[in-house]
C-alpha cells in the first residue's frame, strides 16, 4: 500500500473518548451509538451472569464473566466511563 506524502494527509485529532465527537477524514462522527450499545451489552451480560450463578451453572457463569471482562476492557480502551452501568 502506497502512503500519501505528509503534506497531502489530513490531520486527524486524537480521539478523546466515545462521549465526544470524533473526526475521521474531516467528517464529524458521533459515538453515541457505540456508547449505548456497549452499556446495553454490559447490563445484559451482567444480568445473564447473575442468572447463571443463581441457577448454579458454573460453566455459563464463567463464560458470562469472561465476556463481561472483555466488555470492560473495550470500555477502558476507548475511554468510556461504565462506573454506573449494571
Amino acid at each position: 500500500m502506497k502512503q500519501e506524502p505528509a503534506e497531502n494527509r489530513e490531520e486527524v485529532p486524537i480521539h478523546q473518548g466515545w462521549n465526544s465527537p470524533g473526526f475521521v477524514r474531516g467528517e464529524e462522527v458521533k459515538m453515541g451509538e457505540f456508547l449505548s450499545e456497549l452499556r446495553v451489552r454490559i447490563r445484559e451480560t451482567h444480568n445473564s451472569l447473575q442468572a447463571a450463578e443463581a441457577a448454579g451453572d458454573e460453566f455459563l457463569a464463567d463464560a458470562h464473566a469472561s465476556e463481561l471482562e472483555d466488555l470492560h476492557r473495550i470500555a477502558v480502551r476507548n475511554g468510556v466511563d461504565i462506573s454506573n452501568v449494571t
